[in-house]
């Protein structure tokens, strides 16, 4: 009997551990579904570096969550007017209040929020928010000629910050005076690092610059 229970509690066991969450990136709970309270904040804490690293930025379309996977997307949608926007988690919290989420400024302002407002938070996947999501602005300036190109996509103090980062996208990341510099490419032309812009500005990236590669 001893030995049947203790096949059993091992059974168990392995049970469990196939239902977590994959390893090797941010899962994406599909059956996260809730209604409470939301704050934002804005230029007070803009360029302070949030919990996946990166630097705040007021106007990009990201929230910040207690539980949720860093880089998971939700749609947070306003019960005062039925607005609606899909938001990447980038940050911790919040810690104050009985409020469920945190959103950008400019997330609060398309919601229609100007201080605290309530909210039905939902998550959706990749693919969907990949849509959603304001797409980059057109290619301009020197991108416009003849390539290489590279994109800048973030920088940081910390090398550790800009290697994982480097490593979540499959970039590179070189140190330039102070900071470190993570990069995508290069691209032989426009169209391509135009493309990859894109996508990298979808992802939260929003202030992912086109640089000629000298």
């Amino acid at each position: 009997m001893k030995s049947r229970n203790s096949l059993l509690a091992a059974g168990l066991l392995l049970a469990g551990c196939a239902g977590g969450p994959p390893m090797g990136g941010p899962f994406e709970p599909a059956d996260y579904d809730e209604t409470g309270m939301a704050g934002w904040y804005g230029a007070e804490l803009a360029g302070r570096p949030t919990a996946s690293g990166e630097r705040f930025d007021p106007s990009g379309m990201t929230a910040a969550h207690r539980t949720l996977p860093l880089g998971s997307h939700v749609e947070v949608t306003s019960i005062a007017n039925g607005r609606n926007v899909v938001l990447r988690i980038n940050d911790r919290g919040p810690y104050h209040g009985k409020r469920i989420i945190d959103l950008s400024r400019a997330a609060a302002q398309r919601l229609g929020i100007s201080g605290i407002g309530r909210v039905r938070v939902r998550s959706v996947d990749s693919g969907y928010a990949r849509q959603a999501l304001p797409q980059a602005p057109a290619l301009a300036g020197t991108a416009a000629g003849p390539g290489p190109f590279r994109i800048q996509v973030a920088s940081f103090h910390d090398e550790d910050r800009a290697r994982a980062l480097a490593r979540r996208i499959d970039g590179e990341a070189d140190r330039a005076g102070a900071l470190w510099r993570v990069t995508l490419g290069p691209f032989k032309d426009a169209r391509s690092a135009n493309a990859a812009r894109a996508e990298i500005a979808a992802d939260g990236f929003g202030d992912a610059v086109i640089q000629p590669v000298p």
